[in-house]
């Protein structure tokens, strides 16, 4: 019984190392593999975005006031608006059914024990889907107000340097 759980926390770890480079982190990656499966644990792994390691310039470099190539490429993701609201849903739905199954605990039979504490780990799962989606979504808003930022220094770094040149044929 105890090799099981061990074998089980293993391929959990290993698999949650998997998320080290990708936005879920290796934290939340090890949470939803111990809380579901290792197999979910992967999907959701696999579902999430991986971290760049370094944008790449258009033209010249950072110092010349070059765009980044990741603006162009983000600038059709969202502010997270639909991850937010499905992330609260998610933790009222699951913050319910672990609540359901603390009602329940002491009317159940030993017999449905297993499945009581089945559901509970499913309610704390969900609940910690959605706080992960949460999370998520305030970081997407964060970046998408980053990227407007460097955006609009773009043009302004770009309108500064078609003054000075135009400046200069005169």
């Amino acid at each position: 019984m105890e090799f099981g759980f061990l074998f089980w926390v293993l391929i959990c770890i290993l698999v949650a190392r998997l998320g080290i480079r990708r936005k879920i982190g290796f934290g939340w990656a090890l949470f939803f593999c111990l809380l579901f499966s290792p197999i979910i644990g992967l999907v959701i792994i696999l579902c999430s975005r991986k971290i760049k390691r370094k944008p790449e310039f258009i033209s010249g470099d950072e110092e010349n006031g070059s765009l980044p190539v990741e603006t162009y490429t983000e600038e059709k993701q969202g502010k997270g608006g639909c991850m937010n609201v499905f992330g609260w849903f998610s933790v009222v739905l699951g913050t319910i059914g672990v609540i359901t199954c603390i009602i329940l605990a002491p009317l159940t039979d030993t017999n449905d024990a297993g499945q009581l504490i089945t559901k509970l780990f499913g309610g704390i799962g969900v609940a910690g889907l959605g706080i992960y989606l949460i999370l998520r979504a305030k970081e997407k808003k964060e970046e998408a107000g980053k990227r407007e930022q460097e955006r609009e220094k773009w043009i302004r770094n770009q309108s500064l340097v078609e003054d000075k040149g135009s400046s200069d044929d005169k």
